[in-house]
Parts: C-alpha cells; sequence; structure tokens
C-alpha cells in the first residue's frame, strides 16, 4: 500500500508538471513539422495518431495523451525533455546575439541583378518545369525554393535571422498546399494566417497612385466593338454562376482585373489588338484607398535604383511572391483543353492571399482595395531581373473584388472609385 500511495504521489506531481508545460510541448511539435514541411496527414501516417487527433491537438480543442505527443515528437525526430524550468515561449524569438550581430550587406548596384542562368529562371519560368500534377507542382515549388534560399544566402548575405524566418515562411507555404490538396480548406488557410501575422503587412500597401487603369474584352464575332460602358466592370451579380476561377479570385467572386497599359491586358488574353476592345477606366480618389503591392518586395530586390539598400520585412515576402508568380505551361494547359481545367494548384497561394485580404477589410482606417502584382503571363518579373525595369513596370496588373453584393448590378462600392471613361478602338 505504501509504495501504491507513493506512485500516485510520484504520478501526481509527474502529471503537474506535464499540464504545466504541455501547450509549449505542442507548440514546439506543431513548429517542427511545419519546418521540415510535414502535413498533418503525414504525421498520422508516421505515428498512427488519427489526423484528427493531430489536428485538433495543434488547435488546442483537446488536451493531448503524452504517448500521442511523444509518437509525434519521435516521428519528427525530436527529444521531448520534460522540466519545469523549462518556459512557455516560443522556438522563433530564441535569437541568439550571434545572429542579432548578422548584418545584411547590400551588394553595389550591378550585382543586384541575377547573372546565372537558373537565377533567370527561378521566379519565372517554374511553369516550364511543372505539370498539372499537384504533386509534381509542389516538389518542384520546394526544389526552386531552396535555390531561391541559397541564393539570397551567399549572393545577398542576408543575415541568419531573416533567412531562418525566409525558410520558415517557405516551408509553411508548402504545407498550405499539402493540407489544402487534401481538403483541409480551414487548417491551410489557418496556417496561411500564421505565415501572414510573421510579416509586416504595412511594408507593402501603398495608396492607389495610378490616375486610369485598362480593362480588356476579346471580341467574338464580326462587329469590332459589341461591349456596353457596364460590360468592362466586373461580371454582374445576377451572372455570379459564370464568375470562374483566377489567379487572385476563387469562383462565384465578382473580381475586377485590370492593367496599367493597353498592351499588358492585350496580352493577358493572349489575343492580339484587332482582337480585342479595351476601355479606359478612371480612378476617383484613389489615394485614399490602399493596394497591396506585390511589386514592391521585387523592386526592392532587383531594382537597382530602389531607394532602400535594407529591409528585413521586405525579403520576407519573396517566398509568397514566388508562389504567386507561378503558372502551369502553356503547352500542358493546350494539351489538355484549358476549358477542362477546372483546379489550378498554382491559383491556391494567390487566392488565399486575396481571402486574407478580404478578412482585413480595414488597415489604418483606409479600405484595401485589392491586390497588385506583375503579370506573370508576359514574364515581367524576368524583365525585371535582367534589369529592364521599365518594361517590367509597363506589365502591372490588378485584382479588385467586388466588396459588396445585391441581387443584381455591380458592387457600389467599387462604382464610387472606379468608372469606364472611354472605350478604345482596337488599334492599342
Amino acid at each position: 500500500m505504501k509504495k501504491t500511495l507513493e506512485y500516485s504521489e510520484t504520478m501526481r506531481a509527474f502529471n503537474d508538471a506535464v499540464n504545466d508545460q504541455i501547450d509549449v510541448m505542442v507548440l514546439k511539435i506543431q513548429k517542427e513539422r511545419i519546418k521540415k514541411g510535414i502535413s498533418q496527414y503525414e504525421l498520422a501516417k508516421r505515428t498512427g495518431v488519427a489526423h484528427t487527433t493531430i489536428m485538433r491537438i495543434e488547435h488546442y480543442d483537446v488536451t493531448p495523451t503524452m504517448s500521442a505527443l511523444l509518437k509525434m515528437a519521435k516521428a519528427l525526430g525530436m527529444d521531448m525533455v520534460l522540466t519545469n524550468e523549462e518556459k512557455a515561449e516560443r522556438v522563433d524569438n530564441s535569437i541568439t546575439e550571434q545572429e542579432k550581430a548578422t548584418e545584411y550587406t547590400p551588394k553595389d548596384s550591378s550585382s543586384l541583378i541575377f547573372e546565372q542562368v537558373f537565377q533567370h529562371k527561378m521566379l519565372v519560368t517554374c511553369s516550364e518545369a511543372t505539370a498539372l500534377n499537384s504533386e509534381y507542382y509542389m516538389s518542384d515549388i520546394k526544389k526552386l525554393l531552396l535555390k531561391l534560399e541559397n541564393n539570397l544566402k551567399t549572393e545577398r548575405k542576408v543575415n541568419q535571422r531573416c533567412l531562418q524566418k525566409i525558410t520558415q515562411i517557405s516551408n509553411t507555404l508548402q504545407v498550405v498546399l499539402q493540407e489544402y490538396v487534401l481538403g483541409q480548406h480551414a487548417t491551410a488557410y489557418d496556417l496561411f494566417s500564421e505565415v501572414m501575422r510573421e510579416m509586416d503587412i504595412q511594408t507593402i500597401y501603398e495608396p492607389l497612385k495610378e490616375k486610369c487603369l485598362y480593362r480588356a474584352r476579346k471580341i467574338c464575332g464580326k462587329n469590332k466593338n459589341p461591349f456596353t460602358y457596364n460590360s468592362f466592370f466586373h461580371i454582374p451579380f445576377d451572372k455570379r454562376f459564370k464568375v470562374g476561377s483566377q489567379r487572385y479570385s476563387y469562383p462565384g467572386l465578382p473580381c475586377l482585373y485590370m492593367g496599367n497599359t493597353p498592351e499588358v491586358c492585350c496580352n493577358e488574353l493572349n489575343c492580339t489588338k484587332n482582337q480585342v476592345s479595351i476601355a479606359e477606366i478612371d480612378i476617383v480618389n484613389g489615394q485614399e484607398k490602399l493596394i497591396l503591392d506585390l511589386t514592391k518586395p521585387l523592386r526592392f530586390l532587383f531594382d537597382c535604383n530602389y531607394g532602400e539598400k535594407q529591409n528585413d520585412d521586405l525579403l520576407k515576402w519573396i517566398p509568397l511572391v514566388f508562389m504567386c508568380s507561378t503558372e502551369i505551361s502553356k503547352t500542358k494547359i493546350a494539351n489538355v483543353g484549358e476549358e477542362k481545367i477546372a483546379f489550378r494548384i498554382d491559383y491556391v497561394i494567390p487566392q488565399l492571399l486575396l481571402e486574407y485580404v478580404l478578412d482585413q477589410t480595414v488597415w489604418n482606417e483606409r479600405q484595401v482595395l485589392g491586390i497588385k502584382y506583375y503579370s506573370v503571363q508576359e514574364k515581367a518579373i524576368l524583365d525585371l531581373i535582367r534589369g529592364n525595369t521599365a518594361e517590367a513596370n509597363s506589365k502591372i496588373n490588378y485584382a479588385i473584388p467586388a466588396r459588396t453584393n445585391s441581387e443584381s448590378g455591380y458592387c457600389k462600392e467599387l462604382q464610387k472609385i472606379f468608372y469606364v471613361k472611354k472605350i478604345m478602338d482596337n488599334s492599342v
């Protein structure tokens, strides 16, 4: 009986210590899983712990058993040590003094442009090696992200602290894709939101400075200008069923896509100038609205005339911008038939980004209208990398989602800001 009492007291003390530190263990396990690019489903296979149990543990919906925690830790190659002295703080915040002392050393202007062939291809020709198969795409993305990180380390001399954060963001985004294709949209979005919280989003939002933008429609039939002014706005709400999946918008969400030049609009549709009708769209009080500017991190990285020479917050955006700038090979799409493709895995991250923007409706008391980005179709990023800044900056697109809803018609909020001034002739 005495041994039983001693055992009970020991177990009680042990359990008290464990309960004080379970949250820390769960956090460390989750971080290690994401760091290694392992999805919840994969961890479930390795441990024999149900996927739903792992998901609930990471969401703190249940108190995990020690057995489950130790299985998860062992599968991830972790040594979990229980100690009362262990403090509940995020592993990410424990940065050594040596890492803090490492400085980011900017290159001179001539060396800001990538010189090696694979560096030129890195951000823009993922499509050349990418198939429609999701697993192949994710494998390709992983290899290219590793090349990107290596370049930032060896060529750009990014400090260790920032580089670790970039690696963590890259790995998490890969897990986001894995969870998404497994049907776990909520989990994917939660992880994506975690990535967004790791970055200072204020560093890339800008006032909408443009006075006008352009929007193109493909001409069908002999009539050269068959469109009305309203037809150059987003798809009306009563025809929402026609809204398919686009790079920055998901099915059912009307979105106003525009370009900063008539040429980029024409080329986005894979049309010649005689096959499109283009409208000039004026902007009213754009300075009062904000835009999420994905061109800013790339201009910082590649444009030798960019003002700032040191900004770790902008560098952290590079993996996300990269994953928003890939596309499936046109050849592979043509082989399948574009009309038969209902899902594009290269659209997952951009669409989650727009969803996040819609969630974060107001920043600094000013509405964020949408996203500004370099044209992927036109290989604008390649122009930027090669030093053709003016050419790159003439290939910029905007994705502006509808913010209101009604039985028919158009978004009242967007109509206050954008209006079709004139329909141009087709001699772009």
